[in-house]
């Protein structure tokens, strides 16, 4: 799941460079996402 999340990231990095910030906001909310999800996992 951290990769999953760290890909979205990146990703929100070349939308932003690429004049899409729409975009990125939504890559950096899910990626967000997914790391609160990991983080309270049981038995993380």
């Amino acid at each position: 799941m951290r990769a999953e999340a760290a890909e979205r990231q990146a990703a929100a990095g070349d939308y932003e460079q690429a004049g899409r910030p729409a975009e990125a906001a939504r890559l950096r909310r899910e990626a967000s996402v997914l790391l609160t999800a990991m983080e309270a996992a049981p038995g993380r």
